[in-house]
């Protein structure tokens, strides 16, 4: 197994790609079973018009999921330029829609020292698809950094 191909798997684990793979599992559940629900309401009324409410869940779900794909893809793009260190997620700062990015500094095996943003964390609500606020401020987290993009991916909290 090549280093990239190491990386990757590692990517994949990771607590961003695991949150982007919850919510598309999420949306494909909800139009699943919103579509069965509808079609078998349909057949017991014999009109099939109901069927018409799937189209505002797919205009919803269906982009959802486009851009939950786009984002695994990101994180498992050029895996060979990926440094992992080990970092504590301080300095929470707000972000857009009641999320939270926490800043880092990775400090790369050459003495490279970096500082950047974490991808935004949900932060009032416990919650299935997202960790809490509490369960990432001041821990120390497996870290994967990308230079040409300066994105930060937390790979798992230790």
């Amino acid at each position: 197994m090549s280093k990239a191909d190491e990386n990757k798997a590692l990517l994949r684990t990771s607590l961003d790609y695991t949150v982007c793979k919850r919510e598309l599992i999420g949306c494909g559940l909800l139009l699943a079973v919103l579509a069965c629900f509808l079609t078998l309401i349909s057949l017991l009324v014999q009109s099939f018009r109901l069927l018409l409410l799937l189209i505002p869940v797919a205009a919803f779900c269906v982009p959802l999921a486009i851009i939950q794909l786009c984002r695994m893809s990101a994180i498992t793009k050029n895996c060979d330029e990926v440094v992992f260190c080990e970092t504590v997620l301080t300095d929470p700062q707000p972000h857009f829609n009641a999320t939270i990015c926490f800043k880092v500094t990775v400090q790369t095996d050459d003495g490279s020292v970096f500082f950047a943003e974490t991808a935004p964390f949900i932060a009032a609500m416990r919650g299935m698809l997202k960790p809490h606020f509490s369960e990432l401020n001041n821990k120390k987290a497996l870290v994967a950094y990308k230079a040409e993009t300066e994105q930060v991916i937390v790979i798992k909290t230790l």
